[in-house]
């Protein structure tokens, strides 16, 4: 019987030497036979572009002459080609022996299964993400259990995403109004699970990730500012009314922090906060229209 056919989808932007790890990793402990890859380069500029094509000839490439960000290149790598499974994987990534095969057999043994994440590990080895759950004052990873149990969450990381078809045939694509990144990963979880799907972690598959390495090349105040942009759209578009509501007391003293210089100096830290809002605000039509389409489940 003909297995499904996986396309993974790598976004690119200047980060050749990570890239190459990952692609040759995956060239090397991929046994699973029906796959695909779908490299999506950001405009870089770092020879990225001349390096797949020279040493990785099978990758499906597409070019973009700007960044346009996480969800924007996955959206377009997913639209390139026709799949049954689309696993969005970070390029600073590397896989491990048997990776996509445990990751497809768990998705297939139930059909609710819609959205399968794993292991995520430091280079040394440590858990850096097992599946997270979403609490009222924001976000909290599993990050002190030892991630050994296949279990239900309420969302994985976009680092290792692995998505039905179906699942994005009933909800769509990822939120590009969550552009350039931060979220887009939860926020899709979310909307899953309002469709009726399970967002799963997987223990078998093991991935070493070395942690946003193309963000690391972005100053700390405009990553602050698409942070907080993006949790702030997150929160308005998914928290039922009485947790926005709790959540007051808990925004007033994320302002207060940021007017104390704990996020970076208060000069430039604190316009971002309020910009952030303010660009939310102007957004609040689109928001609150796509809100009426969901309801985050407790």
């Amino acid at each position: 019987m003909k297995k499904p056919l996986v396309s993974i989808i790598i976004v690119n932007w200047n980060a050749k030497e990570m890239l190459r790890n990952c692609l040759n990793s995956i060239r090397e402990n991929t046994t699973y036979p029906n796959y695909k890859i779908v490299v999506v380069d950001n405009g870089s500029t770092d020879g990225s572009v001349e390096m797949i094509k020279k040493e990785f000839p099978h990758v499906q490439l597409i070019q973009n002459k700007e960044n346009i960000g996480f969800a924007k290149a996955n959206n377009q790598g997913i639209k390139s080609i026709e799949s049954d499974y689309y696993f969005l994987i970070g390029n600073d990534t590397e896989v491990t022996k048997n990776w996509l095969t445990s990751m497809i057999e768990v998705s297939e043994s139930d059909s609710k299964f819609g959205i399968t994440g794993c292991k995520l590990i430091f280079p040394n080895g440590r858990i850096q993400h097992a599946g997270a759950w979403v609490k009222i004052h924001g976000v909290e990873h599993c990050l002190r259990e030892k991630g050994d149990k296949l279990r239900q969450v309420d969302y994985v990381t976009g680092a290792a995403f692995l998505i039905k078809k179906e699942v994005i045939d009933k909800i769509g694509l990822l939120d590009e109004g969550f552009s350039p990144f931060y979220y887009e990963d939860s926020d899709y979880c979310v909307r899953a699970r309002k469709a009726g799907y399970k967002i799963i972690y997987n223990p078998k598959t093991a991935i070493i990730h070395h942690t946003a390495y193309s963000m690391k090349k972005q100053s700390l105040p405009f990553v602050y500012f698409i942070k907080e942009k993006n949790r702030i759209r997150f929160i308005l578009l998914n928290f039922p009314l009485p947790w926005l509501i709790l959540r007051v007391p808990y925004e007033i003293r994320r302002f207060g922090a940021t007017l104390a210089g704990l996020y970076g100096e208060t000069s430039q830290m604190l316009p971002l906060f309020v910009k952030a809002w303010l660009v939310n605000l102007k957004g609040l039509k689109e928001i609150l229209r796509k809100r009426r389409c969901r309801t985050m489940k407790i």
